[in-house]
């Protein structure tokens, strides 16, 4: 007959504890369900299915930039004596001040210097009190049309860059009709 001393006994005794504590602990953490690793189990009243786990093996690593770069800017010279040069491109593609600088000055601009610039996630839009030298500008966003028109359609950027322009105009003492628009450029048309 084998003999165990106390020992080896109370060895036995708590290898079966450690072992009863593992298998409970390893049953609960099948709280997934039948997911796959990195889901959980959603539905209820017989409808089952598997949502991912928010940031499920992620941590440490480089997630990247939350943003949307730009993917094509603009700038815009203007003359003293009321002409503009345009040159667009996407970023990094040449100088763009220079050729918006030449292009000014080849439509026979004087004193051309660069006015501003806008990127893709601007409208830009130039206007000029007919007859004179007077120039008006605006850079609208999406985000500034919400705060005017609280439904956004297509083309409600162009139209703000629009109405800034026409008012600037018209508070210096033009009459509407004098106040054009020369120039408009909204890149992500597809955008409000």
């Amino acid at each position: 007959m084998l003999k165990y001393n106390r020992q080896q006994i109370i060895q036995f005794f708590i290898f079966f504890i450690c072992l009863s504590v593992l298998s409970i602990v390893s049953s609960l953490a099948k709280a997934e369900g039948n997911c796959p690793p990195g889901y959980y189990p959603v539905g209820g009243q017989g409808v089952q299915g598997c949502a991912p786990i928010p940031n499920y093996g992620g941590g440490g690593g480089y997630a990247g930039p939350s943003y949307r770069s730009p993917t094509t800017e603009g700038y815009v010279a203007a003359g003293t004596n009321g002409v503009i040069g345009v040159a667009t491109a996407k970023i990094f593609r040449g100088k763009l001040e220079e050729k918006a600088l030449q292009d000014c000055e080849k439509k026979g601009g004087t004193g051309c210097q660069i006015w501003f610039t806008y990127d893709d996630n601007h409208c830009a839009t130039v206007g000029q009190a007919e007859g004179t030298n007077r120039l008006y500008r605006a850079r609208t966003t999406a985000g500034e049309v919400k705060d005017v028109i609280p439904v956004l359609v297509p083309g409600s950027r162009k139209a703000l860059g629009r109405k800034k322009v026409v008012d600037a105009c018209r508070a210096d003492g033009f009459p509407e009709s004098q106040c054009k628009i020369i120039y408009q450029d909204c890149r992500r048309l597809n955008l409000p």
